[in-house]
């Protein structure tokens, strides 16, 4: 059972940092279903992009662009998809498959399924860690670079953390750990 009480501290995914050129492409770890959903998003974004240059080419048909409330709509719109076309070519560029680890399902790690407990609130939660672009809280998937991810990283059943939230310190009992799905 998820908890509203976490559905901000889930979900972090730190945005790709600019980069001067100098330092390396930033790597994105993800699975290979992880891939192929953002390699959908690509194509409908592209799909979505072709949209926009037809309403474009209506709108620009009509005469004073300076007027046109569609012209003025599509260009936006025709940005921000842009933004984020060029945003998933990165990652898909930059994809790192990971699989997930079989080597100790008591541990948690990546694509591991977590119960947990919080010692305070009593109430028990269950995620599975995944890397952050594929984290998506309502599916029970939290990033591995958020603050409970990172803090439930490394624990076996039995092991109680205090995790540093923005809310305040977290306290949990994992109750269980095994290997979740991708």
């Amino acid at each position: 059972m998820m908890s509203k009480r976490y559905a901000g501290l889930a979900n972090h995914i730190p945005a790709c940092p600019p980069t001067t050129g100098d330092e390396m492409p930033r790597q994105f770890p993800m699975s290979e279903k992880g891939k192929e959903r953002l390699e959908a998003q690509l194509r409908k974004f592209r799909a979505e992009r072709a949209q926009i240059a037809e309403q474009l080419k209506h709108a620009r048909s009509l005469g004073d662009l300076s007027e046109n409330a569609d012209w003025t709509d599509g260009k936006e719109r025709q940005a921000i998809i842009q933004g984020k076309i060029a945003e998933v070519e990165v990652m898909i560029a930059n994809a790192v498959i990971v699989e997930r680890a079989e080597t100790d399902a008591e541990v948690a790690g990546l694509y591991s399924a977590v119960s947990a407990l919080d010692l305070d609130y009593e109430d028990e939660i269950e995620y599975t860690i995944v890397p952050g672009i594929e984290a998506d809280y309502r599916a029970g998937k939290i990033s591995v670079e958020s603050p409970l991810g990172s803090g439930l990283m490394g624990r076996s059943a039995g092991d109680e953390v205090e995790i540093e939230t923005p809310g305040g310190v977290t306290r949990l009992r994992v109750l269980e750990v095994k290997v979740g799905e991708d």
